[in-house]
This record gives C-alpha cells, structure tokens and sequence, in this order.
C-alpha cells in the first residue's frame, strides 16, 4: 500500500520543510512527499533540500502552485486565514499514483511509533465506515461541532470519486465558491462541509474518533511564552519519555545536525531546553540571536509608536 504525505507551506512556513521532509524519511522511508508552496523557496531552504537529495533523502517533490490565490483572499478566515483552506482544493491528479494520502501541518516533526501512521488510519477509516480518517472537533463544553481536525488521511480513489467534483466546481465557478465558503469560519468547516456533502457521516462517530499528532507539533511555541511539559504532552502522541529518546537520537543524527546548522528553528530550540535535552553551543547562539533581535524589533516599533 502507497502513501503520500502532502502539506500547503506559505509566508515564513518555509522553514519547517527539511525538518518535516526528514523526519517523515525516518519514520516512513517507503513514503513519499509532497509539499506546495505559495512561492519559490527561499534560497536556504533550497540549498538544504538539495543537500538533503545529495544524501540520498529523494523521496520528495516541491510544487509551486501556479494558480493565483488572490481570488480566495477575499474570503476572511481565521487561524492563518483563507490560504489553509487551499490544502484540500488540491485536486486528485497529483495523488492518482498512491493508494493513500495524509494531508497534515508542514510543523509537524513525525517521530517514531509503535503502530505506523498507514495502519492506524486504514483501521479507523473501516471503523469510521468512510474513505477518510479524521475527527470531529468538541467545542470546550463537550459539544459536537461542524470542524473536523487539520489531519485528514484519505483512501486516494474512493475519496476523490467524491471529492473531486465538488473541489472542482469550487474551483471554477465563482458564484458557487461565493455561496460555498460564505460563513466559515475556518478551513477545518470547510473540510467538514466538503465530507459532510461527499459521504454524509455521522458527526457523533466521527467526534469518538482518534486524531493522533504522530509526533510533535513544534507550532505549540509560537506565542506561546509559558511553554512547560504538560504542553508538550498535549501536543504529541507519544509519552515524555519518548520523546525525549527520539529527539536526542535526531539530534545526534549528522543530517540532521546539518539542517539545524542550515535552518534555525527557534521553535525546537525551546522544546529541547523544556525537555533538559543538550543541544549544541551553536544552536544556543542561534536562539540567543533570534531573542536579541525580536526584542531589538519590539523596542524599535515601541519607539517608532512613542515618536509619532
């Protein structure tokens, strides 16, 4: 059984992609990548994907999206606006070539599981009656709401038979997109919409559903100034314990020590100090750096408001 993962990267995103492409590599090695962008790739990131291909880390692609997305910006939505929707307007030609598909967060650091990510959906998916594996988000009192969650595997042909025409339809007619994505308030009601019309499932299965991170969100940092264990638990699906293996064994991996010399993300930084994880002394002047810059901009924006 083929799988691909797919992820929709845009504005200062960039960065997560060797992280996500490699660690995908390390846990699913007979998968296969695809990430979309809204742009062309910075040029670090394009020296370390390529260095990435010269040690033998091939199975990937970066696809820029040719078609204009001024014509969805209209459409207001929150958490990181109408651009996220545009994930599940990709249409069924570029995954024909696979049995299954994961569309997920481009800030997802896959690590190791017991039970691999196409064995735990393809037995929910039977479970859930449906061609797709996802779950029906609660609201904070416990009720079942109209969003599903931003991981969706899917079963390529079944789920396109669906899918496709509606996606499509969505895609050139402006009239019916207008009255389509009227109201939503996110790209996760959206997706709720799109199965709901496609496969008219059941809300209270799919809300009983499980929805597993399959390795850590490092997005959990971002504004996040008080981040402790009990968020990093919340954020992963693995126990502590395993986490903390995991990571010092990818931190200890020469590949990926050269991506964090290539790309600094002061997102895992933070974990790896939460976790008392020892990192190198360049990666501390790194974060030390992006710190002493952020408050430089801050004291200047301050200043700059104080002036007028």
């Amino acid at each position: 059984m083929s799988l691909v993962f797919s992820s929709f990267v845009f504005g200062g995103y960039q960065k997560y992609i060797p992280y996500y492409i490699y660690s995908i590599w390390k846990t699913h090695p007979n998968s296969y990548i695809k990430v979309f962008t809204d742009k062309a790739l910075e040029v670090n990131i394009y020296k370390t994907l390529k260095f990435l291909k010269e040690n033998n880390i091939k199975n990937f692609e970066i696809i820029e999206m040719k078609t204009s997305l001024e014509e969805y910006e209209k459409y207001k939505m929150r958490g990181g606006g109408v651009k996220t929707l545009v994930r599940y307007l990709v249409g069924k030609e570029y995954f024909d070539a696979f049995d299954y598909a994961y569309i997920g967060d481009i800030d997802i650091l896959f690590l190791p599981e017991q039970m691999s990510i196409l064995d735990f959906h393809t037995r929910q998916l039977v479970e859930l009656h449906q061609p797709f594996s996802n779950k029906v988000r609660l609201d904070k009192d416990g009720g079942i709401t109209e969003r599903l969650t931003g991981l969706h595997f899917f079963k390529t042909k079944e789920y396109f038979d669906k899918i496709n025409p509606i996606i499509s339809r969505i895609k050139t007619d402006q009239s019916y997109r207008d009255h389509y994505l009227k109201g939503l308030e996110r790209d996760e009601n959206f997706l709720y919409k799109i199965n709901k019309e496609a496969f008219d499932f059941d809300p209270e299965l799919l809300s009983r559903a499980q929805r597993p991170w399959h390795g850590l969100h490092l997005g959990i940092t971002r504004g996040n100034k008080d981040l402790d264990i009990q968020t990093i638990q919340e954020n992963s699906s693995l126990s502590i314990e395993e986490i903390i293996n995991h990571l010092r064994e990818y931190i200890q991996d020469p590949i990926f020590m050269e991506i964090q010399k290539k790309v600094f993300v002061v997102e895992l930084e933070v974990i790896l100090k939460e976790l008392s994880i020892p990192y190198t002394f360049s990666w501390k002047y790194k974060g030390y750096k992006y710190r002493s810059g952020v408050k430089l901009r801050s004291t200047k924006r301050k200043l700059k408001k104080y002036l007028k």
